[in-house]
């Protein structure tokens, strides 16, 4: 015997669910990654095409991929993005921590969308926004003009870098996830719209490592979480692993290309920074420099360039780090320095 009030919210769903997203669930329903990737000329290997039959699944509404550098990011980004646009309605997000990632990012997705063969209808390359002609969008946003995105609804969510977003576990539950929240759930009770939070690993406190941690806590049935070191992609050659491991510090190799948290030791300053934000001239802030200014200095070991020493400066007001000097001479011996 069919309950009345099911039959009722039954029939109040189909009556209050846009058009537009009843199509899109129709259509997502049928996605075949595996077909997609192939119109889109992409060959995941191994642990990659794990990653996609994990997503083709969908047992999980935030998915969280922490990985060695050189792992082949973009496969995922790209391949998972550009699949989601050829659903009708669909709407993406993709977050990157600087500029410059947000705009490698936009062309990476414009090449995708061109080799579909789908057609864009407008395009804005100011804001990194894009609508196809099936109605489908994208944006894609660095964490700075991150708040310009919000205010729509998103059937899709790319963080990619996410160990260099400090505020992403917050704004994500907070502004990102009730937007998502049009496009419904499917039976099995997960949202059709989906996060995957990819990036490399960093200290406990990170990011990354606290939404890892998550999807493997059974507790939590919408969190799913991978991990997988840099030797993971067959192309990567043994010999430059091996060389890598040799020259750099053992917190620095298990971090970037093991995908392992540990606690790196001493100050980062901005990782993912922009230049025009992060660093400053000596000149425009020695007027606040006086005897109880605090400065950190430091050797800028294993991230851009292995003899650097930076002398940072701690804003009194926010306790941001400015970079206000460095010294770099490379290939030279001590008494030259």
């Amino acid at each position: 015997m069919t309950n009345t009030n099911d039959k009722f919210n039954q029939d109040h769903l189909l009556v209050s669910t846009p058009p537009e997203i009843l199509t899109y669930q129709k259509v997502r329903k049928k996605v075949n990654y595996n077909k997609s990737l192939n119109l889109l000329k992409l060959k995941p290997h191994e642990a990659q095409q794990e990653i996609i039959d994990i997503f083709q699944e969908g047992s999980f509404d935030i998915l969280t991929i922490m990985c060695g550098r050189r792992f082949g990011k973009s496969v995922i980004i790209g391949g998972i993005g550009a699949t989601e646009l050829m659903i009708p309605y669909a709407s993406v997000l993709i977050i990157a921590p600087t500029t410059k990632n947000s705009k490698i990012l936009f062309e990476e997705i414009n090449k995708h969308i061109r080799t579909s063969g789908l057609k864009v209808i407008k395009r804005d390359t100011k804001a990194q926004h894009l609508v196809l002609e099936n109605q489908a969008k994208v944006t894609v946003v660095s964490e700075r003009n991150i708040e310009n995105a919000l205010g729509d609804r998103f059937s899709l969510v790319l963080c990619d870098e996410t160990q260099s977003i400090d505020d992403i576990i917050d704004l994500h539950e907070r502004k990102i996830q009730p937007a998502q929240a049009d496009f419904g759930s499917t039976e099995d009770g997960f949202a059709f719209s989906k996060t995957i939070f990819i990036g490399t690993a960093r200290e406990f406190e990170n990011p990354i490592v606290q939404l890892y941690d998550k999807g493997q806590d059974k507790r939590f049935k919408e969190y799913k979480s991978l991990s997988y070191p840099t030797r993971a992609n067959p192309f990567i050659s043994r010999d430059y692993l091996a060389k890598k491991e040799k020259s750099l510090p053992k917190e620095i190799w298990l971090t970037e290309y093991e995908a392992k948290p540990t606690q790196i030791k001493g100050n980062m300053v901005y990782y993912a920074y922009e230049p025009e934000i992060n660093v400053v001239k000596l000149s425009s802030i020695s007027k606040n420099i006086n005897e109880s200014s605090q400065f950190i200095a430091g050797f800028d070991v294993g991230f851009t360039d292995n003899t650097a020493y930076v002398l940072g400066w701690v804003e009194p007001f926010t306790g941001n780090i400015y970079i206000i000097g460095e010294y770099a001479r490379s290939q030279d011996v001590v008494d030259n320095h």
